[in-house]
């Protein structure tokens, strides 16, 4: 990380905390998280948050980030990428009226197999009516 890539992280942790940045600030975030990754760094003040009331401070932010990459996967690696669509949604906190899965669990196919993103009946809170069936431009029973 260079100096420019430490001050988007300060203009980053001050959206939580909305502390000042300035050279010295940089300066001195620079010499003990410089060496860390962008990514890793951003994922470590995210993590910081979500657990702690108080600000965010370096050494805070090496101890979460050496512990990122310790972490070990699970048998579904896909699972952190889809549980992003169910929580940033509050999909998750609602029952799905289309497929059945109760709150806290996912969606299924009709292969039972989980699904990525939520139906949209579960987005939207509340069932929605399917379009009619169609056979060469006319509609179905």
């Amino acid at each position: 990380m260079n100096r420019a890539d430490t001050a988007q992280i300060l203009a980053y942790i001050a959206e939580y905390d909305h502390r000042a940045i300035d050279a010295d600030t940089i300066t001195h975030w620079h010499d003990r998280i410089g060496h860390l990754d962008t990514a890793v760094a951003r994922e470590a003040i995210a993590i910081h948050h979500k657990l702690n009331p108080w600000k965010c401070t370096p050494e805070s932010v090496l101890d979460i980030a050496n512990q990122i990459p310790t972490r070990t996967t699970t048998q579904h690696p896909m699972r952190r990428a889809r549980t992003g669509a169910y929580t940033v949604t509050g999909a998750l906190n609602d029952p799905c009226t289309e497929c059945g899965a109760p709150a806290g669990e996912f969606c299924t196919d009709r292969d039972g197999q989980q699904k990525a993103a939520p139906h949209i009946s579960r987005l939207l809170g509340r069932p929605i009516a399917h379009p009619p069936h169609r056979r060469n431009g006319r509609r179905t029973a």
